[in-house]
């Protein structure tokens, strides 16, 4: 307890006696314990990364499945393939990214979602608008349905694809009835051809530039030329002066899936690679960033 209230986790108002301060409720919130619990693991990556540096000469991890998340695991799978059986771990990873990155704003108002989505073009109604893809339990396209007038989010017009294991366990209280919740691996082909909105949110920067041009690859044969759009919102990370969650979260997917956080250059770069142009891309003060890309005439 004497450790927990020099850190500033709770409060000592007397001898032998505590009282919780708003960082406990914090913590104690499904969503943070769930993000504990998701974070034990990156402890026993990092703990080999030394080892693993000094047997690889030094080398930048660069596979998802031949890297130092395998070694320190001692498997020949992928993290995701490798937790894929773990119910428990699975149901924390999905509970952890419902959290929120603001307090105040939420990107969809941040980044003005609505004129980006119907400025400029009519809406065609014959095609879903907003295609969420790993979208896990739908907690950002509620944020866009929320953002967009009821008129162009009608059943049908918002997609939520995700593994079976993802979408057969959306939470009753989460489940949406206006969402058409289909089962997808993104490194498959697109099914949903010619909406306006292809969404990936905290995906690529799951996968290094091999994995991530397949899964752009698919968006693009999916889209309409002049009409689609695609969404990437993910760490844009400056040149220097670096924020240190985006740092954090740099370690964490080199040691997870040998990936990285990109910076304006690389995500060019790939973005181009699979036949995309970036037309906007907006950053915040903390790096995070919304790229909007299109089709390559």
């Amino acid at each position: 307890m004497r450790a927990a209230t020099a850190w500033g986790l709770i409060k000592e108002i007397g001898p032998e006696t505590y009282q919780a301060t708003p960082a406990c409720f914090v913590l104690a919130a499904p969503p943070c314990a769930a993000g504990l619990r998701v974070g034990e693991k990156t402890h026993k990556i990092l703990d080999a990364l030394p080892a693993y540096l000094k047997e690889t000469n030094y080398q930048n991890p660069g596979s998802a499945r031949n890297g130092l998340f395998q070694y320190a695991f001692g498997t020949d799978q992928e993290a995701f393939d490798f937790f894929s059986g773990d119910k428990e771990h699975t149901q924390d990873f999905n509970t952890f990214m419902t959290v929120q990155r603001t307090q105040g704003q939420q990107w969809t108002e941040q980044f003005n979602i609505a004129s980006r989505v119907l400025d400029g073009v009519t809406i065609d109604p014959a095609v879903p608008l907003v295609v969420d893809i790993a979208g896990g339990v739908g907690q950002d396209l509620t944020l866009v349905k929320n953002a967009l007038p009821p008129r162009v989010t009608t059943t049908g017009q918002l997609v939520l694809e995700d593994l079976p294991q993802v979408i057969n366990n959306v939470p009753a209280d989460l489940h949406d009835p206006d969402f058409n919740y289909l089962e997808h691996d993104m490194f498959t082909p697109q099914p949903v051809k010619g909406a306006r909105i292809y969404m990936v949110k905290h995906v690529l920067h799951n996968w290094p530039d091999n994995e991530a041009l397949t899964i752009l690859r698919n968006i693009a044969t999916a889209m309409t030329p002049g009409y689609s759009k695609l969404w990437i919102q993910d760490s844009v990370v400056p040149d220097t002066g670096a924020d240190k969650k985006v740092v954090a979260l740099d370690i964490a997917m080199l040691g997870f899936h040998g990936a990285l956080e990109r910076n304006r250059e690389q995500w060019t770069t790939l973005l181009g690679a699979a036949g995309f142009k970036i037309i906007d891309l907006p950053v915040l003060p903390d790096g995070y960033g919304l790229i909007e890309a299109e089709l390559v005439a």
